[in-house]
């Protein structure tokens, strides 16, 4: 099997487990952990599940073990073209009638309209075999409609505490206050995230809208990185001579396919209602793009993801192999120093000016176990009933040795990524390991802490098939 297809594999069975695995957006309010109530939510499901989706994980090494990713393009014939365009057809189907009964009233004909033409279209699409492109486009404008819907029955003050902390620390901000206080949401709550994830709302804030239209520009700036690793790769074979015609899209660019099903995911849905995840994901699939295309703006990207996220760390060892196969030492520390410069000139202010509000929201909130975590687990063993091997340390009392074992094992695979030459074309899919092991052992799970793992699937997914789109294409699929 190739590297696309065991990467495809990868990027549909991780969000299948995520979103079959992520209880709320079926049954608001009630928490009964994974596979809904087929069997008891327990500190051992919670672990299978998490082995599980860690042996989906090691699909992404087994892809990258070779120099060469693919030396057949294509995916499996026409048949097979056609059976990956439907794809996304079901989890279409699915989403509209999940949203269907936040639809009320006069809308519901339109509604009705919009769900038969999206999905006849999608239908025909398919079996016409558009462009990956095309299908891509279907599924985005189905699925921001789906979301503008979900939206608007719920608002952001219910399901989570996310952005409404975001929406006061903006409030706070254009006030001339430090951001880094306390909030009453209504228990109290310090503003737990780095600067840049909450800056990033700032654009629909002073526009007075919902603020969650950030977190659509951020999910449709995925396909966008997909489609330009695909482009750029194409530009570059034809510079070369290695490439004589456009990268051609017709052989179904499985990254935007396994894209389309994942955007169409009542999970995925969910987490941009409530979540400010969407903008991290957004940044590492683009941090991921730019070192692998070896842009000049990859340090830039590098600097922002670590000023909008701790999780940047995990990232962080293996772009600075990759940079140092690239460039060279002298490279790859000027390169990490510009990173480290971008990330200090946006925190840096803030630090300054409300330090401890700082370290105990953005530092030790989740980190310091005694904490949201340790109070979170007595009062209702929550890290049992998500997927993770966390239960079974806190069941213990052994959650202390869950921060080693997380990067002794991220360790491990920055060290085989080093041992097979630190090649930015695998970046990606050791990073998507490498998250999945991080996440898995955490002390803290939400389901949607696995979703960095499909981000950087689809990237190595799109890597992989640039690469194999290469000088041994020779016909169309």
């Amino acid at each position: 099997m190739s590297a696309t297809r065991w990467l495809f594999v990868l990027v549909v069975l991780a969000s299948a487990l995520v979103d079959f695995s992520t209880d709320t957006p079926y049954l608001p309010g009630s928490y009964i952990g994974p596979f809904y109530r087929l069997w008891p939510p327990s500190q051992t499901t919670s672990a299978v599940c998490a082995a599980v989706f860690c042996l989906l994980a090691v699909l992404a090494l087994w892809a990258a073990r070779r120099q060469r990713l693919s030396e057949n393009p294509d995916v499996a014939g026409k048949v097979m073209a056609i059976v990956l365009r439907m794809l996304p057809l079901p989890a279409m189907v699915f989403a509209f009638a999940w949203i269907r009964p936040h639809v009320l009233g006069a809308m519901a004909w339109p509604f009705y309209a919009l769900a038969v033409t999206a999905t006849v279209v999608l239908a025909v699409g398919a079996l016409r075999r558009w462009d990956a492109t095309a299908i891509a486009g279907v599924v985005a404008c189905a699925g921001v409609a789906i979301r503008l819907i979900y939206f608007s029955h719920f608002p952001i003050e219910v399901g989570a505490d996310m952005l409404p902390l975001t929406r006061g620390a903006l409030t706070n901000l254009m006030a001339g206050r430090t951001p880094y206080s306390i909030y009453y949401l209504p228990a109290p709550l310090p503003l737990t995230y780095y600067p840049l994830t909450w800056l990033a709302y700032l654009p629909p804030f002073l526009l007075h809208l919902d603020l969650r239209w950030t977190n659509l520009a951020a999910g449709l700036a995925i396909p966008a990185g997909l489609f330009f690793v695909g482009v750029r790769g194409a530009h570059r074979a034809q510079a070369t001579g290695s490439l004589a015609w456009p990268w051609d899209l017709r052989a179904g660019h499985p990254a935007l396919l396994a894209w389309a099903f994942l955007f169409l995911l009542p999970s995925s849905i969910y987490f941009d209602r409530i979540t400010t995840a969407p903008v991290m994901w957004s940044l590492l699939a683009w941090t991921l793009i730019a070192t692998n295309l070896g842009l000049g703006c990859d340090w830039l990207l590098v600097g922002l993801l670590g000023a909008a996220t701790p999780l940047a760390a995990v990232l962080a060892p293996f772009v600075l192999l990759a940079w140092l196969h690239a460039h060279g030492r002298r490279g790859a520390v000027i390169r990490s120093a510009k990173a480290l410069g971008v990330a200090a000139a946006i925190i840096g202010p803030f630090l300054l000016w409300s330090p401890r509000g700082f370290i105990d929201g953005a530092v030790l909130w989740f980190n310091d176990l005694a904490r949201f975590p340790g109070t979170k687990w007595a009062a209702f063993g929550t890290w049992q009933r998500y997927v993770g091997f966390g239960g079974l340390f806190w069941r213990a009392g052994r959650q202390r040795l869950l921060a080693p074992i997380q990067w002794t094992l991220v360790g491990a695979i920055a060290a085989l990524y080093w041992r097979r030459r630190s090649d930015k074309h695998r970046l990606a899919a050791h990073a998507a390991a490498a998250f999945a092991v991080f996440m898995t052992f955490n002390s803290v799970h939400w389901p949607y802490f696995l979703q960095p793992v499909t981000v950087c699937g689809l990237v190595a997914l799109a890597v992989a098939f640039r690469q194999a789109a290469g000088p041994a294409r020779t016909r169309h699929s």
